[in-house]
């Protein structure tokens, strides 16, 4: 049997029964997991009935769920109406009884009862994954902006250098003291360009932004 049929084949044997009957035959499975479920009227999108997970993340109490709507923690409120689909899957951000926002995947199920119509909806807290990758993006341009500069300095100082090579064979033989120096100090500022570059890249191998980078510079 295909997950269509089976899907349809479970709407129908379901949809014979309440809301009531519904509530009472997942009530172990809905409570004692640790997946944050809740079910919302399909017309109202008030909370009909919220796990123990969702108790504990959002941090009001079954009773106090019941009086408040979907609308009440989704800061991005969807048309759940407007889906043409009975199943799909969306982003929000949350806000729980704290004031606290945290980002969530949502997984939507319509289910169609004797008495009414129901969302039975599954969330997963997404923060931390979403906090990662905002901080992998910040370190990403960090470190890019870093490598670009140092890219440049490195070359700047490479050219320099074989400038006043060229500038000395082709041109006028220049002062040999003058011309020692100057390729001193170029290469003096290539060596600290390149300890910059090393030094940036062992800390991107840590995964730890550099402190005080400024002052790494030989």
């Amino acid at each position: 049997m295909t997950d269509k049929k089976f899907s349809d084949s479970y709407n129908k044997v379901i949809s014979k029964h309440t809301i009531e009957d519904f509530l009472e035959f997942i009530y172990p499975f809905f409570h004692e997991t640790n997946v944050m479920m809740y079910i919302v009227d399909g017309n109202t999108m008030q909370f009909v009935a919220v796990n123990h997970a969702c108790e504990k993340f959002y941090g009001w109490n079954n009773k106090e769920f019941k009086s408040m709507h979907l609308q009440n923690i989704n800061q991005q409120m969807i048309s759940h109406q407007s889906q043409k689909k009975q199943r799909f899957y969306y982003e929000a951000q949350h806000i729980l009884a704290n004031g606290t926002i945290k980002d969530v995947n949502v997984f939507c199920n319509f289910i169609q009862l004797a008495n009414s119509n129901c969302w039975y909806e599954i969330i997963y807290d997404n923060s931390y994954q979403k906090s990662l990758e905002a901080e992998i993006k910040t370190q990403y341009t960090f470190y890019e902006s870093i490598l670009w500069t140092l890219s440049h300095d490195i070359r700047s100082s490479v050219a320099r250098i074989l400038g006043l090579i060229e500038l000395n064979y082709h041109g006028t033989p220049l002062n040999i003291n003058w011309l020692m120096k100057q390729i001193q100090v170029s290469t003096h500022e290539l060596d600290g360009n390149i300890h910059h570059l090393t030094y940036s890249i062992s800390q991107m191998k840590k995964d730890k932004r550099p402190e005080n980078s400024d002052n790494v510079r030989a």
